[in-house]
C-alpha cells in the first residue's frame, strides 16, 4: 500500500504551482515556478530530456489531482456494499439440493483493508 500521507507532505512542500517548461538552447531546458527556476534539465535536446522536462513541470498539478481522486475514491470505498453478500463476508452458496456452505466473498476479503 502507498504512503499517501507521505506522497501529500512532499506536494505541500514542494514549490508551489503551476510549474511551467522554459527551453532555451543556450541555457538549458528549466522546470520554472513562479518565474523562479526549480531545476535545470542537462540533457539537453533530446527527445527524452523534453519528455523528462514535461513529465517534471506537469508533477506539480498531476500529483495533487491523482491524491485527491484516491481520496475521493477511498471515501467511496468506505460506504460501498458489497454485490456479493450482505458485507459479512460470507457468501452462502448451494452445495446439494437443501445444503448450502458459506464461502469467503472475494470482494469483501480484498477490500477489507482499505475500508479502514
Amino acid at each position: 500500500m502507498i504512503d499517501l500521507k507521505a506522497i501529500k507532505a512532499r506536494c505541500e512542500a514542494a514549490a508551489k504551482g503551476p510549474w511551467y517548461e522554459n527551453f532555451s538552447i543556450q541555457s538549458g531546458s528549466q522546470i520554472v515556478a513562479a518565474d523562479s527556476p526549480i531545476c535545470l534539465i542537462q540533457e539537453g535536446c533530446t527527445e527524452r530530456g523534453y519528455a523528462n522536462m514535461l513529465f517534471l513541470s506537469g508533477a506539480r498539478s498531476d500529483l495533487p489531482d491523482c491524491i485527491a481522486e484516491i481520496e475521493r475514491l477511498q471515501g467511496l470505498l468506505k460506504v460501498a456494499k458489497c454485490p456479493n453478500c450482505d458485507g459479512s463476508g460470507a457468501m452462502p452458496h448451494q452445495v446439494a439440493d437443501g445444503e448450502w456452505e458459506a464461502e469467503q466473498c472475494q470482494w469483501c476479503d480484498e477490500t477489507k483493508g482499505l475500508k479502514e
